[in-house]
């Protein structure tokens, strides 16, 4: 669906078989070929929505001359090497999305989850089940496509304009957003979404403060002259500072909360059970217990928690007026 005149925007919306069941990927027109952001996961659905795509526009496979990848979670990235394979394009990743998703390779192997799962007080029985959820199931072996790094402050040509390469952490490592000033057209990933708050977790393979970096990237785009913003779940939107203003209070929201429970010593799983109750499904429950821990962690890191250790488990409180 052509969703942008001018700038030749097109949305190619691929069906995902999670909760959230879409993503948004982008085709956008040039004189020289297309440019696309973002490709889905590596499935027959989204394949052959791709294929029917080039067809009805009338695009060769070697028409398609970038890939450009926000981050590596697998609804954004998991395609592209098949991709790349029909189309000999180039797809273009940040170096510290690159580092992190390799991170995320040799962490599922080496007992490091597991670990963390253990001293944050999750049961026996659930971490079997998360790591066969959170390892080879939800990044499974594929071939990787040939990645070119792009950074912050780089431009991009996407189509016929050109962008500026914005890196905005937090969500993951190395997610990148793309920034037309002339038109006013933001390609924000996961990085700001029009309806939910994009999961913010701390684990072995992410940086220690991923809260603090995400709150940084939601600063850094705040001041941007935005018309459009192309998010990569939800409809497109063009209110960005009003956006923002709502999802740091979304997140001060959910660190009062913590802070009101953690009066007595706690632990991430206890905090996970009295947030979010005890149905979740093993995705839902990795993700609650990755951002439980981020906010903690962001917490702690500001002084207004304390975190100590006893027989390999994390504790929380708040700190001890002095006396």
């Amino acid at each position: 669906m052509l969703i942008h005149e001018q700038a030749k925007i097109y949305r190619v919306k691929l069906p995902m078989p999670f909760e959230l069941d879409h993503i948004n990927c982008y085709a956008i027109k040039g004189k020289n070929g297309w440019s696309l952001v973002d490709c889905g996961l590596n499935d027959e659905p989204s394949f052959v929505l791709w294929q029917e795509f080039m067809k009805v526009n009338g695009i060769a496979p070697r028409d398609i001359n970038g890939i450009y990848l926000t981050h590596s979670h697998i609804d954004h990235c998991e395609l592209a090497a098949r991709l790349q394979q029909l189309t000999g394009a180039q797809v273009y990743m940040s170096a510290l999305e690159a580092e992190s998703q390799e991170r995320f390779r040799n962490v599922s192997r080496s007992g490091q989850f597991s670990e963390l799962l253990l001293k944050n007080d999750v049961p026996l029985v659930l971490i079997s089940k998360l790591e066969e959820v959170w390892g080879e199931d939800l990044i499974p072996e594929q071939e990787m496509p040939v990645l070119l790094i792009i950074g912050h402050g780089d431009k991009v040509l996407l189509g016929d304009l050109e962008y500026s390469v914005m890196l905005t952490p937090g969500h993951a490592d190395g997610h990148l957003c793309f920034y037309n000033a002339k038109l006013g057209i933001l390609f924000s990933g996961d990085n700001i979404l029009p309806e939910i708050s994009p999961n913010i977790s701390l684990w072995p393979w992410s940086r220690p403060n991923p809260l603090n970096d995400y709150l940084e990237s939601l600063e850094l785009c705040r001041d941007l002259y935005c018309n459009l913003v192309l998010p990569a779940h939800g409809e497109p939107f063009s209110n960005l500072a009003e956006r923002i203003s709502v999802l740091e209070e979304t997140h001060k929201e959910k660190l009062d909360l913590i802070k009101s429970f953690v009066v007595e010593e706690t632990t991430v799983y206890k905090l996970v059970l009295q947030i979010y109750g005890d149905k979740l499904d093993m995705i839902n429950l990795g993700l609650a217990i990755g951002e439980v821990y981020a906010h903690l962690m962001f917490l702690c890191n500001k002084g207004e928690i304390q975190l100590s250790e006893k027989e390999g488990k994390q504790f929380f409180r708040l700190p001890k007026p002095l006396v």
